[in-house]
């Protein structure tokens, strides 16, 4: 039987305050933040439109795409120093500040 490795993730608002959330490996950050109920700003999640774009702070993290279908460059060692979370995964425990907003979804009852 093979043990699902998770890691966690910490975001970091422009504000500084953070949160966390688990993170299996092979699931990518944009939806594991999903499932934990935070909304990050994503546009194709394909890694196409890099609106998803956020500094990596600590840990590492590995894409979630084969080579043959990254849009440009590869979405976990792109050139400005950036990750890109809707095709990325963590390899360890990482800190992340996303450039585009994010916000935890609140449910309302009615």
């Amino acid at each position: 039987m093979t043990l699902l490795t998770e890691h966690q993730v910490v975001l970091e608002s422009k504000s500084g305050s953070r949160v966390s959330f688990r993170c299996r490996e092979g699931m990518t950050i944009f939806r594991a933040a999903q499932k934990a109920g935070y909304h990050l700003t994503v546009g194709c999640t394909l890694a196409g439109c890099a609106i998803c774009r956020s500094d990596l702070l600590n840990g590492q993290v590995r894409s979630t795409l084969s080579p043959s279908s990254y849009a440009v460059a590869d979405p976990a060692t792109r050139d400005d120093g950036c990750i890109l979370v809707c095709a990325t995964t963590p390899l360890s425990d990482i800190v992340i500040k996303p450039r585009s907003p994010w916000f935890e979804r609140r449910l309302t009852l009615s």
